[in-house]
């Protein structure tokens, strides 16, 4: 038991790291794959040549209905199409969030605090005592830059999804389209309550009063919700719904630790949300890029046996799964009977 949950948390780690060295060839057209079969055998290439032969006339054919457009509207057009590069997108993830640690942490926040002492000091001067005022200064300055720091990631989440999409199309794959809008904005909502309530269930892991454990299962749980935000891009996009999601999750449980390990490790260097925020906005395209390295249909970690035929079903996501599941029957019967 114990080898085959080392190596699949080892491939884990192996493959988050994936897409550092990949992301500067998410501009380029996925490669075309050519199998000994398709060489070998005649009917398949006389196949193949009629299939280009149609799509070559069906390139002409669209080239001819190009050319009888207007300049301008062809002008319009390619200005309307014309999107970032995903590396640029990257670099403007990383720029934001090292712009958001020095703008807050080193100009911002020590202004705020500067300011708030002074006029304590001027107004309160009589019954003013620096030592009890610190909490006051504290909370001006958080509440300060807590607009900015939610700006921006409503921004770097804007971006995180055109990195997803750029990987999505380096891969030659096309988004699945989904067989019903409301039941996937149903899901996406799920998803969220889910990833809230996990992400409640890990910090309280913190407070259990077992020195040692509790930090390591808190530190299980992170790694295994960040494994889920990266891999979420790519399984929506195929069109795996949320039970779906949390079950491979479950399955493959030492594989996506070790894949979200890096990460959670790189959030914990402070003991500022702010800057761990930042942190986690600078390094979570690399591991958005990584998830789309991995075959979605077959083991990640591309083994004979799958993990949980060696290694036993970990149900972490139990207990916010089943919050989850009451918390939507609830709503689902407050919206019927107000119909």
């Amino acid at each position: 038991m114990l080898v085959p949950l080392f190596r699949d948390l080892l491939f884990g780690v192996r493959d988050s790291l994936r897409g550092f060295l990949v992301v500067h060839k998410l501009d380029q057209p996925p490669k075309q794959r050519k199998t000994v079969d398709d060489e070998k055998s005649p009917k398949k290439a006389a196949d193949s040549t009629r299939t280009l032969s149609v799509l070559e006339a069906r390139r002409i054919e669209r080239a001819r209905a190009e050319e009888r457009e207007s300049p301008t509207k062809r002008k319009q057009s390619e200005v309307l199409g014309r999107k970032p590069q995903a590396w640029k997108r990257v670099l403007q993830c990383v720029g934001l969030n090292v712009l958001c640690i020095v703008v807050l942490q080193l100009i911002v926040l020590p202004l705020i605090r500067g300011l708030s002492r002074f006029f304590c000091s001027v107004f309160f001067s009589d019954r003013w005592n620096p030592a009890e005022t610190v909490w006051l200064s504290d909370l001006l300055g958080a509440l300060s830059v807590l607009p900015v720091f939610l700006v921006s990631r409503v921004i770097n989440a804007l971006w995180f999804a055109d990195i997803a999409g750029a990987s999505l199309k380096h891969r030659g794959l096309e988004p699945m389209i989904p067989a019903s809008f409301s039941r996937s904005v149903a899901d996406f909502v799920l998803a969220i309550v889910l990833e809230t309530l996990f992400l409640l269930q890990s910090m309280a892991m913190a407070y259990l009063p077992i020195p040692y454990i509790a930090p390591l299962l808190s530190y299980v749980h992170l790694s295994l919700l960040y494994a889920l935000y990266s891999f979420e891009y790519s399984w929506m996009s195929h069109g795996y719904e949320l039970k779906t999601r949390i079950r491979r999750i479950e399955a493959f449980w030492p594989y996506y630790l070790g894949f979200g390990a890096p990460l959670t490790l790189l959030t914990s260097i402070s003991t500022n949300f702010v800057v761990n925020g930042c942190l986690f906005g600078m390094a979570f395209p690399f591991f958005i890029i990584s998830s789309y390295q991995v075959l979605p249909d077959k083991p990640p970690f591309g083994a004979a046996k799958t993990s949980s035929e060696l290694v036993p079903v970990l149900h972490i996501f139990a207990p916010s799964l089943t919050l989850t599941n009451k918390i939507s029957m609830y709503l689902a019967s407050v919206a019927h009977g107000a119909r």
